[in-house]
């Protein structure tokens, strides 16, 4: 049982290591991957909506 509790502690404590040395690149992918998107930005305006007639 000590073994597990052993080998979990050394788990978490490289995972922490990890985590802080590489914190900057990890924060920059996860606001990458789901921060909030821009929208782009148009040169002109968009054109109005032109429906077609219909028959009668």
């Amino acid at each position: 049982m000590l073994n597990f509790l052993l080998i979990l502690l050394c788990i978490a404590i490289w995972v922490a290591l990890y985590g802080l040395y590489f914190r900057n690149d990890i924060r920059a992918w996860f606001e990458n991957r789901y921060g909030k998107d821009k929208p782009p930005e148009a040169q002109e305006p968009p054109e109005p909506i032109k429906y077609p007639e219909s028959p009668r």
